[in-house]
């Protein structure tokens, strides 16, 4: 079976030798999952723009696998008005499209909204493939948060979303419930999380017990996987929690931060708040590394406005690491009441950053972790 992907959530990364690499929302081990179906596969991504030096991209990302699957670099749309209402790009790019489209014998959208999506499913109905839509977030939220354009589109795309859902051939959303409810589809669906996770072993909740349980920890290191640049995950509202926790004399708290994208908003958020101490930019790390950052931190927090199915909690999760999460999306599948706030707000961030710390609540929710990511 000839498969084509269609993506614009992942991106590619290319350095100066020419070598293509991908942004954190894929990785081999998930193209391996859509070769193994295929005799051939071919990826349609997104240009991300970043240009880096060889060593800064062996460093940053991980390094697209030509042996699983043939990519093509398509156009990114959103760098500027003038990218976005070039014609001559949207004519070529629709021409490789329509091409890619009709020699293929099943297609995946990883969006039911955007750019490649309002291209590719026309297309596919045109010349009559099958194609399956992947449902990762809700469409107003993620629009309505993002920018201040974003929130124009917001209605728009929350309408264009479900109408293309409705009419869908196949759909694989992240949730078990909530995106299936806000998205109805007419045809043969699935929920199944898009995580990909390592081996999950009695040892790594031993390990997490005993880091919880050692007097050695000084400090309660918190973390967030997330694009720096992406307002609506919400981490400033972390760092502004550090600063009220800083008032009432709590300090033995650091915030890390892994992700892509320019620091400098989120730095001077730290500054201004006085904390500046207790917050570390990581950079972006490949998949491997994000596991070993994980089995050292002692509670991830996911404090996005608008989540489908966070991978990042769910990877969490499988290293038996407590979480808490914003009220949002799927992550009130699995993240408990008690340990979960409304997205913004500072006391209810602070609040559950207390709960999260105390030893029983630690040992408790790692345990629920550990066996919610082996289900």
């Amino acid at each position: 079976m000839k498969l084509l992907f269609i993506t614009q959530n992942a991106r590619t990364i290319q350095d100066d030798e020419g070598n293509l690499y991908l942004n954190s929302h894929m990785n081999r081990n998930t193209i391996k999952r859509y070769a193994e179906l295929s005799s051939e596969l071919i990826m349609i991504i997104r240009d991300s723009g970043i240009r880096c030096s060889k060593v800064e991209a062996c460093k940053k990302y991980d390094e697209f696998p030509l042996d699983l699957a043939k990519p093509i670099v398509g156009p990114n749309p959103y760098l500027s008005l003038r990218n976005y209402l070039n014609l001559d790009q949207r004519i070529r790019f629709t021409n490789i499209l329509r091409e890619k489209i009709g020699l293929a014998d099943k297609v995946i959208i990883s969006s039911s909204t955007g750019y490649y999506a309002q291209k590719a499913i026309p297309l596919c109905k045109e010349k009559g493939v099958d194609y399956l839509l992947f449902v990762g977030g809700f469409a107003f939220e993620t629009n309505w948060n993002h920018s201040l354009k974003g929130k124009i589109v917001a209605p728009f795309n929350e309408l264009l979303c479900k109408k293309n859902l409705l009419e869908a051939p196949f759909a694989l959303y992240v949730t078990e419930r909530e995106l299936q409810n806000r998205y109805p589809c007419k045809g043969r669906t699935i929920g199944c999380s898009d995580v990909e996770i390592k081996q999950i072993s009695e040892e790594i909740l031993e390990r997490r017990i005993k880091r919880i349980q050692s007097s050695h920890v000084k400090k309660r290191i918190l973390g967030t996987a997330a694009s720096l640049e992406d307002r609506q995950k919400g981490q400033k509202y972390v760092i502004y929690a550090l600063a009220e926790l800083k008032k009432q004399g709590i300090t033995d708290l650091e915030y890390q931060l892994i992700g892509g994208g320019n620091s400098r908003y989120l730095y001077s958020c730290a500054e201004k708040c006085g904390v500046v101490d207790q917050v570390k930019f990581l950079g972006n790390r490949p998949h491997e590394e994000v596991y070993n950052w994980l089995d050292n931190i002692d509670v991830y927090i996911q404090p996005s406005f608008s989540e489908g199915l966070c991978r990042a909690v769910v990877e969490a999760m499988s290293r038996a690491c407590p979480i808490i999460c914003s009220n949002v999306g799927g992550n009130i599948e699995l993240c408990p009441n008690e340990f979960s706030f409304r997205a913004g707000n500072i006391r209810n961030i602070s609040t559950a950053i207390i709960k999260s710390i105390n030893k029983t609540n630690m040992e408790k929710e790692a345990v629920r972790s550990y066996e919610t990511a082996k289900k």
